[in-house]
């Protein structure tokens, strides 16, 4: 499965250190998923509705357990790409909270 365009170019915005261990991940699951990677690296996913103007949201509910809680009444290209831009934060700052607002670059 090969990245969806809107995530290929969040990708390759991302510094080359970061693509390269999200290679890796993505090589060791065999499928270039937000989602299958979220699951990989244990990262639960929930879907909500009205969330307004927000994407997504990645959060510590827990000790040691992260979440990402998707708008619901989003599609699913914005779903993966808030995905993710999110599961990208976690591995670079994780347990830190962070969101994806409509529209996000």
């Amino acid at each position: 499965m090969e990245l969806s365009i809107r995530v290929a170019a969040v990708y390759s915005q991302s510094e080359n250190s970061l693509q390269k261990r999200v290679q890796k991940l993505f090589d060791e699951i065999g499928e270039s998923c937000p989602f299958l990677l979220a699951k990989h690296l244990g990262v639960k996913i929930n879907y909500v509705n009205d969330m307004g103007d927000i994407d997504g949201i990645y959060i510590t509910t827990v000790p040691d357990t992260q979440r990402v809680f998707l708008n619901g009444d989003i599609n699913h290209e914005n779903q993966e790409e808030a995905c993710f831009r999110l599961m990208l934060h976690h591995l670079e700052h994780p347990g830190v909270s962070d969101q994806v607002m409509r529209g996000a670059k």
